[in-house]
């Protein structure tokens, strides 16, 4: 199984939507059908809890909608946590998938 992550942006801007494309395939057929897709953001540097993602169903995958906010801290360091529940399977399988990003004001 491959999970790719891509993001539209070169740098998140705060207070803005900016959004990552998820697709999850191998070489034979495309398992988007098979996975319930749940995303969160969270403060490296900064405890701010997980901020739940908004995550669209697309043929081609997901968009997940990431509003970083401003704080504090001018350097923020933030991570998207991605978890993937198998929903096709009898037992429960669930994978994660983790990527950071850095904001400045």
């Amino acid at each position: 199984m491959n999970i790719n992550l891509t993001s539209y942006q070169t740098e998140f801007t705060l207070e803005q939507k900016n959004t990552v494309a998820l697709t999850i395939n191998n070489a034979k057929h495309s398992y988007d059908d098979d996975w319930q897709v749940q995303a969160y953001l969270s403060g490296i540097n900064m405890d701010m809890g997980k901020i739940p993602l908004n995550v669209i169903h697309q043929q081609q995958g997901y968009l997940i909608e990431v509003v970083p906010v401003m704080c504090a801290e001018a350097n923020m360091r933030w991570q998207i946590e991605i978890n993937l529940v198998n929903v096709q399977r009898s037992e429960i399988v669930k994978q994660s998938v983790f990527a950071t990003f850095t904001t400045h004001w």
